[in-house]
């Protein structure tokens, strides 16, 4: 069904429809998945600059004072904002590899280093398939060794062979880093999306977040830090912190990952922020729990 073109869109960006997800919705359905890519890249880098301009990035950065580390790898770099915050709080001792299956994403991310002086060149690589399963991204070997100071890939972390040996081909990690993760609406006609069951963006999420705990066991040295952000219900009381501790903990119960320390800033959707934020939100939530309100909720986890 295709709207008014000057209603506003049904995706909740606050743009009029035409400006938004009317060339999705019109077009071919092989091209739909890279137009989406599109389109969510353009909105999220709005959203983003707004985040980083209150310090939402700088305070993610902070949550990792405590740890020495050099080499990061982030999942779902976005617009490249956390990248940032990481290189202004920790400075040029950094190696980072980004990556994030939406080249146009990645392709903002590059620029959003650049304009601050930071070379941050994208290897894109994957090509997309219209299957009668949903969506296939395939693409061959990455070519080594990759670029430093920062790398960003275009690569999918839930389907891709040859990631893991590119990425550790340097040498383990000290820090992987999947904040605010989010995607385009397509992402769920992923075939590997369509495959685990996904409907929803927050289905999404907790898929990435799991994988995320057991590709950190593997490419994270001794003592290595995974640090989930998330958008979600702020633990403002111990009962809500021992949810949100026993939930990560099971999500990291395949691993050898241990939950460490759990954080939060309280939080609001930034104002004219065009995409329309999904919080994760602890599961049979008790009545007796305190009045909900949003935060970015900070999990870090070690190697042992």
């Amino acid at each position: 069904m295709l709207f008014e073109p000057n209603a506003p869109c049904p995706c909740g960006s606050g743009k009029k429809y035409k400006k938004c997800h009317r060339v999705v919705d019109e077009a071919p359905s092989h091209a739909k998945y890279g137009l989406a890519q599109g389109v969510y890249a353009d909105n999220w880098k709005t959203t983003s600059q707004l985040q980083y301009a209150r310090g939402d990035y700088a305070w993610m950065a902070d949550q990792l004072k405590p740890y020495a580390f050099e080499r990061v790898f982030d999942i779902g770099t976005g617009s490249g904002h956390g990248l940032l915050a990481l290189w202004e709080c920790y400075g040029p001792r950094l190696r980072i590899v980004g990556i994030d299956e939406n080249p146009a994403c990645l392709r903002v991310a590059s620029k959003t280093l650049e304009d601050r002086g930071l070379p941050a060149p994208v290897i894109i690589r994957l090509d997309i398939t219209e299957t009668p399963f949903g969506f296939v991204q395939e693409g061959g070997p990455l070519p080594l060794p990759l670029p430093e100071p920062v790398a960003l890939i275009e690569a999918d972390p839930l389907t891709d062979p040859y990631l893991e040996d590119a990425l550790t081909d340097g040498g383990l990690f000290d820090v992987v880093t999947i904040w605010l993760t989010g995607g385009h609406f397509w992402r769920r006609h992923n075939a590997y999306s369509v495959h685990r069951g996904a409907k929803s963006e927050h289905d999404l999420r907790i898929i990435l977040q799991n994988e995320a705990y057991e590709l950190a066991d593997r490419i994270l040295r001794p003592g290595g830090i995974l640090h989930v952000v998330d958008r979600a219900e702020a633990p403002t009381s111990e009962a809500l912190r021992i949810e949100y501790f026993k939930a990560h903990s099971e999500q990291a119960e395949p691993t050898s990952l241990k939950v460490r320390h759990i954080d939060y800033r309280l939080w609001e959707p930034p104002e004219g922020a065009p995409i329309k934020l999904v919080t994760t939100d602890p599961e049979n939530r008790p009545d007796s729990f305190p009045e909900p309100q949003l935060g970015l909720v900070s999990i870090i986890s070690e190697k042992v």
